[in-house]
């Protein structure tokens, strides 16, 4: 399993699943991963490398600096 990563539960990620019975997270396919993934398994999170098949358009957020505006400057009387 190379597009996903256990979280939340060790290794080696077993789990009761509804119709399915006991699985062994750790040791699904990455097909098998993907489809319990898509089907809402709290327990798989994607790696870079999955996340650019699951989110192909997904960009990284860009921060920019901003930068304070000068405050007027004080007349003195």
């Amino acid at each position: 399993m190379e597009l996903f990563r256990l979280t939340g539960i060790q290794w080696p990620g077993r789990v009761d699943l509804y119709k399915r019975g006991v699985v062994k997270l750790a040791e699904l396919s990455d097909e098998e991963a993907m489809a319990l993934y898509k089907e809402g398994i709290p327990y798989l999170e994607p790696t870079p490398q999955g996340r650019k098949i699951l989110f192909p358009d997904e960009k990284p957020i860009e921060v920019k600096l901003i930068k304070p505006a000068k405050s007027p400057a004080k007349k003195s009387r």
